[in-house]
């Protein structure tokens, strides 16, 4: 009914959309498998869960149907779907109500997702700040562009939030200088990432995807994902000894927010709770660089499969083609076909002497049904 693949042809259909959400699904459930295992300790995976998760979400944005596609017929499920989506209740068809579901269901997930980000802005801006000398010494060797770091007692973990500038929120910590500059420049290490865009696209992306499981369980997932960047960027050239220095201080720093943070993940849900992810974050860090070959193999795997995907779209197949899809393989007129009105006014639809299907009264407004003659039984 207007919705079949077109042979040959580059283009979006609802096929191809529905290719692609699927695609983002499975890209998702496989990062957040591979992040579980035990053996995610691996230095390299932190990065490959980020390259599965960039391509799957750039598969979702660009749901393409290539013209050199294979075309996999559904007999089944992709029919069953569509005739149900063509359904009416009430005269309103199921893809309508369906629409104004998935409508409304986004409008509210955002306006809540929109109040929660206000609300933590709202808390940060209460944050009052004050010269902190070793704040200041440590900015001063730091140097970095674009920071401002708040240190209050409001604020229960080290958190940052900013696009044009960083703000850097502390909470009172007993450290030294040398792991005051680690933390900040983890903190740092969020902004250059632009992990608070990364967020809100992920927080949009929810919104219009809201009915899917996948998303939520994925959302910690990628807060863990950028928390192992930052690790990974902070201490790329750093000796095994500072690396344990490093892992040190994060151990300082959860130890001095314990009691804060239980608010805070209430709220929020912050990263110190979870005791797999601290054990893998750790293995992470202090763990070995696999061989160059040996590392490239399934960011090469993931890439074709990504490529792949381009190249199969999935559609219905009916053996026996519904009769309002056949209608428009046969050429309609007033010389064979006409409208039966039944004596208990029910409309049939005619054409060379068989009828096909009765017709409702807003059929009758549409062509090719309000050019052709109508006919009471018995003449």
């Amino acid at each position: 009914m207007g919705d079949e693949y077109n042979y040959g042809q580059t283009g979006i259909s609802i096929y191809s959309v529905m290719m692609a959400i699927l695609f983002f699904s499975a890209a998702l459930t496989a990062a957040i498998i591979l992040r579980r295992r035990k053996a995610g300790g691996k230095k390299c995976l932190y990065t490959l869960l980020i390259w599965i998760t960039i391509l799957g979400v750039a598969r979702l944005l660009i749901p393409l149907d290539l013209s050199q596609a294979v075309v996999v017929e559904s007999e089944r499920i992709y029919p069953w779907i569509r005739n149900w989506f063509l359904f009416s209740i009430r005269g309103v068809p199921v893809w309508k109500l369906t629409l104004m579901i998935w409508a409304a269901g986004s409008a509210v997930y955002f306006s809540f997702e929109v109040r929660n980000l206000w609300r933590e802005y709202q808390d940060v801006g209460k944050c009052t700040a004050a010269e902190h000398e070793q704040v200041l010494r440590v900015l001063k060797k730091l140097q970095l562009k674009k920071a401002v770091v708040t240190v209050s007692e409001k604020v229960e973990v080290p958190k940052v939030i900013g696009i044009g500038k960083a703000h850097i929120y502390l909470p009172e910590l007993s450290v030294s200088d040398e792991e005051m500059e680690l933390i900040i420049k983890h903190e740092y290490q969020h902004y250059i990432g632009k992990d608070f865009l990364i967020k809100l696209l992920y927080m949009v992306l929810s919104a219009l995807l809201w009915w899917n499981p996948i998303m939520h369980i994925f959302r910690k997932d990628l807060e863990y994902l950028l928390e192992l960047r930052c690790d990974g960027n902070v201490t790329k050239d750093m000796e095994q000894k500072e690396k344990i220095s490093y892992v040190e201080m994060i151990l300082k720093v959860m130890r001095q927010t314990k009691e804060r943070e239980k608010s805070y993940a209430e709220k929020a849900g912050n990263l110190f709770r979870r005791d797999a992810f601290i054990r893998q974050r750790f293995e992470i860090l202090l763990g070995e660089e696999e061989r160059e070959k040996r590392r490239m193999i399934p960011f090469v795997f993931v890439a074709v499969i990504f490529l792949l995907s381009y190249f199969v779209i999935i559609q219905p197949r009916y053996p026996n083609p519904p009769e309002e899809d056949l209608l428009y393989e046969v050429p309609v007129s007033n010389e064979n076909a006409y409208i039966l009105r039944k004596s208990n006014n029910v409309m049939e639809f005619w054409i060379d002497g068989q009828k096909w299907f009765d017709l409702t009264e807003k059929d009758l407004k549409s062509e090719p049904y309000s050019t052709l003659p109508i006919v009471d039984e018995g003449e």
